[in-house]
């Protein structure tokens, strides 16, 4: 179902990865493609085992205003709980001005690393 336009009033930041070499070795920094307001919809939690631990995993649909800018490469920032999203699926629904973003919630450990190396 397509949201209204009242229901995007969920502040997300777009970012795409940007490789560089450093002392020899190649890197990934993100950086801002632009910031929008969103529709944001729960869809499922489970979990699952990585490294003999147990994490919780949460997906999210969110609705932006159309742009061709946005693939499954870059992620996505809640900016009212912070969270990093995995963009798992991009949906295009020209006709109605929007795009659907299937995120999928990363880690709380792979979270913290990221904001650790202030990235």
């Amino acid at each position: 179902m397509i949201p209204e336009l009242g229901e995007m009033n969920y502040s997300v930041v777009l970012q795409t990865p940007q490789k560089k070499i450093e002392s020899g070795q190649q890197i990934t920094e993100w950086v801002d493609l632009f910031s929008s307001y969103a529709a944001r919809r729960y869809q499922r939690g489970n979990e699952r085992f990585s490294d003999d631990q147990k994490n919780a995993v949460a997906t999210y649909q969110y609705w932006i205003h159309y742009t061709n800018s946005v693939t499954e490469q870059d992620r996505l920032i809640d900016c009212e709980t912070s969270q990093i999203m995995d963009i798992r699926g991009v949906g295009r629904f020209r006709e109605h001005g929007l795009i659907r973003l299937d995120c999928e919630a990363m880690p709380t450990s792979e979270q913290n690393d990221i904001r650790g190396r202030g990235q």
